[in-house]
């Protein structure tokens, strides 16, 4: 007996069935779809990565005197590369156990998963979507702890010389400003450089380096925009008012 005669044996005894077409290509179009949806996290995971270097002060690391490694492992997003790393591995079995996965070369797809991820996921961030989605992460599950509250934390050290808050009234010298924890401060301002995108009114967030001169009062030296964001938003109230004129 030949081989192609026990395979045909094998088949009839073992009542072998050929598998559908469908089923081949319902299995490519899940994972591509598994592939896309891959590539979407790894995109947001890059974007809150930016989101999270943009938002570190590396003047008050200067400042408080902090070491390099100290100020990385409290602000650097270990949890989101980590995410990045596992989901850019994932996205590349995927396509690569697809129908045409074998055409492309390993090197191909690292780049294009790379190249992709980090493309869109620049995208997110300069349109805003890193900071909502990092946000909506945050609020649904327990175990991640928002960059957000991380930076309150961070800056919330008055005797190490930084305080941050919503500033509730504020004259020709000082600011009044309520932090974070609901404690209300006087900041003295007269000497202080204030950053020309800090928008000093009411209900406006800023972060101060200075120093603490009394149970709640302050003198600060420098001033900033607690966001990041605060030239943006300065420049889109200016165009509004000229709008309006």
């Amino acid at each position: 007996m030949n081989s192609s005669d026990s395979i045909i044996e094998k088949i009839i005894k073992e009542d072998i069935k050929p598998i559908p077409v469908w089923q081949f290509k319902g299995r490519n179009i899940a994972l591509f779809i598994i592939y896309g949806f891959f590539l979407f996290v790894g995109a947001i995971s890059f974007s809150i990565i930016l989101f999270t270097l943009q938002q570190s002060d590396f003047l008050l690391l200067e400042h408080i005197g902090h070491s390099g490694v100290e100020f990385l492992l409290v602000i650097f997003p270990f949890f989101w590369l980590i995410t990045l790393i596992i989901i850019l591995i994932a996205s590349f079995y995927a396509i690569y156990n697809s129908k045409r996965g074998y055409k492309f070369s390993v090197s191909k797809l690292v780049y294009f998963n790379l190249g992709f991820s980090f493309l869109i996921g620049t995208l997110f961030f300069i349109s805003g979507g890193s900071v909502w989605f990092e946000k909506i992460f945050s609020a649904g599950s327990g175990l991640y702890t928002s960059i957000e509250t991380q930076k309150k934390d961070f800056w919330l050290k008055p005797d190490e010389g930084s305080i941050a808050g919503e500033i509730f009234s504020i004259n020709d010298t000082s600011i009044y400003l309520v932090d974070f924890k609901n404690t209300k401060w006087e900041i003295d301002f007269d000497s202080a450089f204030v950053a020309p995108s800090v928008s000093l009114a009411i209900t406006e967030k800023i972060k101060i380096i200075g120093k603490r001169t009394g149970k709640n009062t302050f003198v600060a030296q420098r001033i900033m925009p607690w966001g990041g964001r605060g030239m943006k938003d300065k420049r889109h109230k200016q165009w509004s008012n000229r709008g309006k004129k």
